[in-house]
C-alpha cells in the first residue's frame, strides 16, 4: 500500500517506538521513514508519557525529542491556527 506524500503523525505512532509490541514498533518505523509532520502538542504528549509510563530519564526523553524534531517540521498551534482552520472549514 503506497504511503501519502505527507502525513501528520499522532502521539501514539511515536510511542509505539518505545513499545514492546514488535509489530507496532515496526509499523511506526515505516511510517517515520516517510515525509511526516508533527505538532508541538504531539511532542508534549510524547514527553509526558515517556517520563511517566515508560519511565525514561529526562536525558533520554530530551534526546528522543531532538531526534524526532530533526527529521520533520514541528507545527506550533495557537488560537490563530484554530480560527484559521474554522474559517477554512467553511469552504469544505
Amino acid at each position: 500500500m503506497p504511503m501519502p506524500d505527507k502525513i501528520f503523525v499522532d502521539t501514539n505512532v511515536l510511542l509505539y517506538l518505545l513499545s514492546n509490541d514488535l509489530e507496532k514498533k515496526s509499523i511506526a518505523k515505516e511510517i517515520l521513514k516517510s515525509n511526516y509532520h508533527i505538532s508541538i502538542q504531539v511532542l508534549n504528549e510524547f514527553s509526558n508519557v515517556s517520563l511517566k509510563k515508560f519511565q525514561l530519564s529526562l536525558g533520554d526523553t530530551k534526546e528522543n525529542i531532538e531526534k524526532i524534531s530533526e527529521k520533520t517540521i514541528v507545527f506550533g498551534f495557537n488560537e490563530d491556527t484554530i480560527l484559521y482552520a474554522l474559517d477554512y472549514k467553511r469552504y469544505l
